[in-house]
């Protein structure tokens, strides 16, 4: 539990594995935006209920980590970049769940979204293919460019690759027959 601003924890490629509860990283907030300022990067997070979540925290990033086999979401909140979120194992959760930007990242074989937005979220050269209901889910307005999203509704066939609620949305250049 992070609990102060300014923190940056770098796994350096080593690994964070749990039990199947509790959050592998989180920051302590009382209030939305209490905590600024957080970076957790380079190294694998396993078998928890969140993987990490900065939910609350504002100005932060979670960049080139392998987060796989939650109970629940993969990564909640912060600028989502360059990480590989698979195998959520609940309805508890998505594999990426964040409003702000979110690129280059590859959510695959979760049992919700592989990548769920809130409003004005940017999305860009995110991969999502074999989740159990749309690959990529936005709430609009944001702009969603240049991401690939193919083969997921496994779970409940019918779902859109590319899910867009709402108006507003800039969808450009993105792979989702």
């Amino acid at each position: 539990m992070i609990t102060t601003d300014g923190v940056t924890i770098d796994l350096a490629g080593f690994s964070i594995s749990g039990s199947g509860s509790g959050t592998g990283i989180t920051a302590a907030v009382g209030r939305p935006g209490e905590r600024l300022g957080i970076a957790v990067r380079n190294g694998l997070i396993s078998r928890f209920l969140i993987g990490v979540d900065l939910t609350g925290a504002s100005g932060s990033i979670v960049e080139g980590l392998r987060v796989f086999r939650t109970i629940g979401t993969g990564i909640a909140d912060g600028i989502v970049t360059r990480n590989i979120v698979s195998g959520t194992e609940t309805h508890a959760g998505d594999g990426i769940e964040a409003t702000g930007v979110v690129t280059w990242n590859n959510a695959s074989q979760n049992v919700n979204f592989g990548i769920a937005t809130g409003l004005g979220s940017t999305l860009i050269g995110n991969v999502a293919n074999n989740n159990g209901l749309s690959g990529i889910s936005v709430a609009c307005p944001s702009n969603v460019t240049d991401n690939t999203a193919i083969g997921n509704g496994t779970a409940r066939p019918g779902f859109p690759n590319i899910e867009l609620s709402g108006e507003g949305c800039n969808n450009t250049n993105n792979v989702a027959p």
